[in-house]
């Protein structure tokens, strides 16, 4: 079975700290400083061993929500600080702003003064398949209670669909691993994944990143109490989702930070 490691090691150490201050707090759209680990002449390499599919200025993001969908102003998809009792995952795609090639963006994202201003744009959000509402219907049948066969086949496509879409991931990733973000409090989707995509890049792109968004970002007098009863709403989704990855094979491990 996969292991959850603590990325909590020396040489992440710098970045996590950062991000950790930035992640309860909401951020700006810029993209953070780049660590001290990669500034020096002498620093290791950012990126090794990428394919082409990874070396541009969109950051591919899979992401896990029960958060309420929603249109925004444009009438695109999404999410807001209500609840679901569905679990549902797809794409959220970050864009590095201003575009540039990928020679560039590497040289800019490394620079102790950066020569060019590089912010976080959203540019999409695709939902992919949704599990079934919790709690599921439970049936008597034979004397015995069990979930009922719909909840059940509903999570069964669900899950299948989810694993494919690992699966695709990983094959692109250097390594058979994937990383989850977990937010925290007063954060909304966008700050989320933003956070996450800041962490990805600057651990060189070697993981399946992967988004695991809970309903917080109410705000206002009420918002640590919403939010801490949010983040026990969203207990049985993120279990789950921590037993779905567990029963995929093809990750050798995986990585939590929350």
């Amino acid at each position: 079975m996969p292991k959850i490691s603590d990325l909590l090691q020396r040489s992440w150490a710098p970045i996590l700290v950062l991000l950790s201050l930035s992640a309860c707090a909401g951020i700006d759209r810029q993209l953070m400083p780049a660590p001290n680990l990669y500034t020096a002449p002498d620093s290791p390499p950012l990126f090794k061993d990428l394919p082409e599919e990874l070396e541009n200025s969109n950051i591919d993001l899979l992401y896990v929500t029960d958060r309420e969908p929603q249109t925004d102003s444009d009438d695109g998809l999404n999410y807001g600080y209500g609840r679901s009792r569905s679990a549902a995952f797809g794409s959220a795609v970050v864009a590095i702003r201003p575009h540039m090639d990928w020679k560039d963006l590497e040289r800019v994202s490394i620079e102790r003064d950066r020569s060019t201003r590089l912010t976080l744009e959203m540019i999409s959000i695709e939902e992919r398949d949704r599990f079934a509402e919790t709690p599921g219907e439970v049936v008597r049948v034979d004397g015995q209670s069990r979930y009922a066969t719909d909840f059940l086949e509903t999570n069964r496509k669900a899950t299948e669909a989810f694993r494919r879409e690992i699966l695709q991931r990983l094959a692109l990733a250097p390594k058979d691993e994937v990383l989850i973000f977990i937010h925290g409090f007063n954060n909304d989707f966008d700050d989320a994944a933003y956070t996450l995509a800041e962490l990805w890049h600057y651990m060189g792109r070697q993981h399946v990143p992967i988004l695991y968004t809970w309903p917080a970002g109410r705000g206002g007098p009420s918002g640590y109490i919403y939010d801490r009863e949010s983040g026990e709403f969203t207990v049985y989704h993120l279990k789950n989702l921590i037993r779905t990855i567990s029963a995929i094979p093809e990750i050798k491990s995986f990585h939590m930070i929350g």
